[in-house]
Formats: C-alpha cells, sequence, structure tokens
C-alpha cells in the first residue's frame, strides 16, 4: 500500500495492491475523515496479480504517476492533472510480462527526470528503464549486468554510496545480493569484490549513515540466517561487520528500519521479525557499535511480525512504533516515553484487530495535524482505517470502501493525487 498526494489537494490518497488477480483498489481523499473508492478507469479496473506500487511524477508534470509490479504484464499510469490516470498500454514497461515483486523510481543517469528499475523472480533477469526526452517516453537498457543478472530479486534501493553524484543500486537476491556502481555515464559496474555480494537471500534492506562519517552504510534483512550490516569506508568499498549482537541475531527477518528513536542525533535500527521469533531493536552507542535493547515490549513480544512503521502520533517529538502481525494475532502500537521506553497500549480496536496484515502507513489523511493509520490485510479480509483523535486514541473507521473492500493486500500508498490538499489512498 502507497500513499500520495495523486490529485494535489493537500491530503493524501491511498492505493492497495492486490493478489490473485484481484482489482486494486484507488481512494480520494475528500477532506474531513471522507474517502472516495475510485470505481472508474484503468487503474481500479485491471486484474493483475500486483506485489507493489510505487508513485513518481515521471512527466515532471507536477502530479504523481503510479508504477504497480505484477506477476505479469506491469501497469504503468500516467496522472493527466483531472483526477484520471491512464495506463501507458505500449512500449517495453508495460510489453515485459515478469515476475515483478518491487520497483524504485530514481534519477540514476541525472537528467532530472524519474528513471525507474523493477525487480523480477523466477530467475529472471531485472529490468532498467531510462526515461528520454521531452515526451517521456522509456528505454528498455539491454547491455550490462544490471539487465543481464538472473535471479530471484525481492526489491531494490537506490543510495549514492560513494557519494560523487550518482546513484548507485543495491538489489536483495538470491542466491547473492547485487550491487551496481553508476559510473556517471548511463552505464553500470556489477560489483564482484567484497563483502556485501557475497551474501544472498536479502529480504529487506536500508541505507542509512549510522557512523555520520557522511557516506551511505547498508543493514540487509535476511530469512532464516544472520542479517548483515555493512560499514562504507567512504572509499567505494565496505566492511561487513562482525562483532556484535546486531551481527550475530539472526531470525526470519521480513523488513528493517533506520530510525532515530531516543532523539540523540545517530541512527537506531528495528527489524521485524516473522515466524515466532522477537522483533529486534538495536540502539546505537555513538561509536560504531549497537546494544540490541531487550527491555522495550516490542522485542518480547514474539509473533508474526511483517513490518514495522515508525510515526510521532502523538505530538511529543519522539517516534512511535506500529507493528503489523499475520497470521491472526494482534497488531501493536508502541509509545515512546521519551526516555528510552515505550509503553505498549492494549486500549482500543486499533490495537485488538486480529488479521493477516502485511503492511501499514502513517499520514494525516483529516489535515488536522496529526497522525492516522491505514493498514493492509491480505486473504481476503478487510484493511483497517484508524483516525487519531489527538488525545492518544484511535477511532476505527467502520464506514466507506475503503475498510469494506476485502482484498488480498500486498501493499498500500497515501498520495494527493488530485492535488486538492488531501492525502488519498492506493
Amino acid at each position: 500500500a502507497a500513499w500520495g498526494d495523486y490529485d494535489n489537494d493537500g491530503d493524501p490518497d491511498l492505493y492497495v495492491t492486490n493478489a490473485g488477480g484481484e482489482n486494486n483498489f484507488l481512494y480520494r481523499n475528500e477532506g474531513g475523515g471522507n474517502f472516495v473508492r475510485i470505481t472508474s478507469g484503468d487503474l481500479v479496473n485491471d486484474g493483475a496479480d500486483s506485489r507493489s506500487a510505487s508513485w513518481g511524477d515521471y512527466d515532471n508534470d507536477g502530479d504523481l504517476d503510479l508504477f504497480v509490479s505484477n506477476g505479469g504484464n506491469n501497469f504503468l499510469y500516467r496522472n493527466d492533472g483531472g483526477g484520471n490516470f491512464i495506463l501507458q498500454n505500449s512500449g517495453p514497461i508495460f510489453d515485459d510480462a515478469d515476475n515483478s515483486f518491487g520497483a524504485s523510481w530514481g534519477d540514476y543517469d541525472n537528467d532530472g527526470d524519474l528513471d525507474l528499475f523493477v525487480a523480477n523472480g523466477s530467475g529472471q533477469h531485472n529490468c532498467l528503464y531510462r526515461n528520454d526526452d521531452w515526451e517521456h517516453t522509456f528505454t528498455k537498457i539491454s547491455e550490462g549486468d544490471i539487465v543481464n543478472d538472473g535471479g530471484n530479486s525481492w526489491g531494490a534501493n537506490w543510495g549514492d554510496y560513494d557519494n560523487d553524484g550518482f546513484l548507485d543500486l543495491f538489489v536483495g537476491n538470491a542466491p547473492n545480493n547485487l550491487l551496481y556502481h553508476n559510473n556517471g555515464d548511463g552505464t553500470f559496474s556489477r560489483i564482484t569484490d567484497g563483502p556485501v555480494v557475497s551474501g544472498s537471500n536479502g529480504n529487506g534492506a536500508a541505507w542509512g549513515d549510522y557512523d555520520n562519517d557522511g557516506d551511505l552504510d547498508l543493514f540487509v534483512a535476511n530469512v532464516g540466517e544472520n542479517n548483515f550490516l555493512y560499514r562504507n569506508h567512504g572509499d567505494g568499498t565496505f566492511e561487513r561487520i562482525w562483532d556484535g549482537e546486531i551481527a550475530s541475531d539472526h531470525g526470519y527477518s521480513r523488513s528493517c528500519s533506520w530510525v532515530d528513536y531516543d532523539n540523540d542525533g545517530w541512527l537506531d535500527l528495528f527489524v521485524a521479525n516473522s515466524n515466532g521469533e522477537d522483533n529486534f531493536l538495536y540502539k546505537n552507542n555513538g561509536d560504531g557499535s549497537f546494544f540490541r535493547i531487550w527491555d522495550v515490549p516490542f522485542v518480547n513480544d514474539g509473533g508474526e511480525s511483517y513490518t514495522g512503521s515508525w510515526g510521532d502520533y502523538d505530538n511529543d517529538g519522539d517516534l512511535d512504533l506500529f507493528v503489523v502481525n499475520l497470521n491472526g494475532e494482534n497488531n501493536a502500537l508502541y509509545q515512546n516515553n521519551g526516555d528510552n521506553s515505550f509503553n505498549r497500549i492494549y486500549d482500543g480496536e486499533m490495537v485488538n484487530d486480529g488479521g493477516n496484515s502485511i503492511s501499514c502507513g502513517w499520514g494525516d489523511y483529516d489535515n488536522d495535524r496529526d497522525l492516522d493509520l491505514f493498514v493492509a490485510n491480505n486473504s481476503g479480509e478487510n484493511n483497517f482505517l484508524y483516525q487519531n483523535n489527538g488525545d492518544g486514541s484511535f477511532t476505527r473507521i467502520s464506514e466507506g470502501a475503503i475498510v469494506n473492500d476485502g482484498g488480498n493486500a500486498l501493499g498500500s500508498a497515501w498520495a494527493d493525487y488530485d492535488n486538492d490538499g488531501w492525502l488519498d489512498l492506493v
């Protein structure tokens, strides 16, 4: 699921991707806490096995367009600025019938428009599409390792790890993770030496400068093996960190996120685990090492966590955490007390609704200056929308299509697609 203001009205709209050939959902935020499900147009009537969605203004016209990763033909929708999306049903992006799992927009050639990388599974090659000229057509890149490496790729993360002004790319992949250096001339070189590319089966990854030395470091979350932390030396090489629990802990890690939860100026790390295993929280000591936190509730609530989303829902200046769980377990909300401790919130529907939740996103959809929450559920279950009451409590919205459309959601996103100042939902 992905939030984005697709109509440019100042409030977040929402798009929800569904698997199993079901139609995806687009919800336009009307303001005042109300959503309208959009039922006309290609965007919501194209049935597919959708896995993820990525907003990006690829044609530089000031409104958000949308790419949807599918198990067959992928979909690219151009926002015409009037609240309508037009399926781009010609060109290489549409013609490639791959088993796509994730995509990432990034201006890799520094020409001022967004290019697109698509991660594919089932042994297929990944795809890179260059956004060309004022007409904003795409050229499929056919040469180079970046598009000829086969495997099972789950996602991709752009990041300028060598600080040369050009975006490089990390791809979580089996049997080996992939790192590509941007040569600055429109080509990439695959990095074949070093620890980053000796690891495999990355399920989630995040770039972040954890040692505050001015370059991006990398954490990779793995399923069933040790997670990886790579320190960037600043000269184009990485060192795998072997010391400490952050390097020796292994679990069924689904996702990871850098966050400065204690407001000390150093990035800490949260890792969501499933398969009944505890989640991980690592406090950055500020000297290059981490300390695993054991005494906060969300690391002792073992379960089927799929992802965590940080947001300051109580507006007290520190980041709180919401964790979504699979297999019917209740989702969980943890309030940051500002003293390195958290309280698990037990009251309210928000934390007593069980389901097969797979993603979540904070967004102030009613423009009242506090964060609301959308939760995407799988297995045909209704999705959840919670309105922040501004007093630390939430009200579950029970009316409207946004919470009564059952499906097999795999993601969602807020976006003001019609530029009316309110976030819509997709």
